[in-house]
């Protein structure tokens, strides 16, 4: 199951959140120690919008009652002392990084909550010149950056996002790089974008399961396409994957890898445009009945602001955007785990009986068959009693 924002989540994210840029923060709630609510509030009494953030995995609009603590933690009291009532100005992603940078209040008022989503996570307040004022986790990279209270935010440590390519630096990068290394891990670096995107356009391109010429390792190569197989058919009953490893061929396939990347590029910039619907991909499970009808429930395993390749032949819902989904994909999260919890105790008793039934079967066999045997030596001693009172009453004369 997918449990948090990718690259390409965070630019879609980013881009449908500036609906909310000149809202002021009523009120700042916490879930958890890692997840916060902010209450936000416009000119008019109807425009009233909830932001959860959560350290390391997503931030969204949300329209659930989420249960908050009863007594607000430091991090949260923080967040109302200098953020209560202040506009939010500006959403921005730090380069092309996955963290997000919130700003509330202007000039030397202004307020930075940034969000990192990547690793462990962590929120971070800074004040206007992005020094630290509260961070939810701190610790050090190394011994000259430390995250911690009173220190400076690094935000030109923030990854910058790749230029275009073109064919001649493409080519370069396929002949430096690994022998037998996957197109999707050799564009991972070039392309800020995540998995699910590059998967896409290679599937697009015809260039899935295509690996690097040279000292191909092919049992290896082998095996990292048939556990993608496998597990594209635990979770998604989804028609067999291509198992089978091809080469990529420089001359022929580059023109091929350059469309994917420009593809890639294009939906990246749907993505900006803030025009992204939402999708929550989902598998059919079973449910065990003692009856012939069959039941099934669908279970949410993935969320995405488009519907890529990989995914069009499993079920799926739309929403009209992808705030809306994601928040559905996390508010039901807690219910689908009770309810698969709840499938798999029916699984455990309906085997646990099966297995009586099969045990209870084989014992009726067992006696039957012994029940059999004394009937036909029953049956034998009748057949053949004239013979035993001949042979009793022979002995009997002896």
């Amino acid at each position: 199951m997918k449990t948090r924002f990718s690259s390409y989540d965070i630019i879609c994210g980013v881009a449908e959140l500036q609906r909310l840029i000149g809202l002021r923060v009523n009120q700042v709630y916490d879930i958890d120690n890692k997840t916060y609510l902010f209450r936000l509030h416009g000119g008019g009494a109807s425009e009233k919008i909830t932001l959860l953030i959560e350290s390391g995995t997503r931030f969204h609009t949300t329209a659930f009652e989420w249960p908050k603590n009863v007594a607000p933690s430091g991090f949260c009291m923080k967040f109302r002392k200098h953020l209560k009532n202040k506009r939010l100005e500006h959403i921005n992603q730090l380069g092309a990084d996955r963290i997000v940078d919130f700003q509330f209040g202007t000039g030397e008022a202004a307020y930075h909550v940034f969000l990192e989503l990547y690793d462990r996570g962590n929120v971070i307040l800074t004040d206007n010149e992005q020094t630290i004022l509260y961070i939810l986790r701190p610790h050090s990279e190394g011994e000259s950056i430390r995250f911690a209270v009173r220190e400076k935010y690094p935000i030109n440590r923030a990854k910058k996002g790749n230029s275009e390519l073109l064919e001649e630096e493409l080519r370069e990068i396929v002949e430096h790089s690994t022998e037998g290394e996957s197109l999707k891990r050799i564009l991972m670096p070039i392309l800020d974008c995540g998995p699910a995107v590059i998967e896409h356009v290679l599937i697009e391109h015809g260039l899935e399961n295509h690996f690097l010429k040279g000292s191909v390792d092919q049992e290896q190569g082998q095996a990292e396409s048939i556990k993608k197989q496998n597990k594209r058919k635990n979770r998604k009953n989804l028609q067999e994957a291509q198992s089978d490893i091809k080469l990529f061929d420089l001359t022929s396939d580059l023109p091929a890898l350059m469309q994917a990347i420009k593809s890639a590029r294009d939906i990246i910039s749907i993505g900006q445009n803030g025009s992204c619907k939402g999708f929550i991909i989902q598998v059919k499970e079973e449910k065990p009945t003692n009856t012939e009808h069959t039941e099934h429930f669908y279970r949410n395993i993935e969320f995405h602001p488009y519907l890529f390749s990989q995914y069009k032949e499993l079920p799926f819902k739309e929403y009209e955007t992808f705030m809306e989904a994601v928040d559905e994909f996390f508010s039901s999260q807690e219910s689908q785990k009770i309810d698969m919890k709840t499938l798999q105790q029916e699984r455990e008793a309906l085997k646990k009986l099966s297995n009586v039934k099969k045990d209870h079967t084989k014992r009726l066999e067992e006696l039957n068959k012994v029940q059999d045997d004394d009937k036909k030596k029953a049956e034998l001693i009748t057949c053949n009693q004239s013979l035993a009172f001949l042979f009793a009453y022979i002995k009997f004369q002896e």
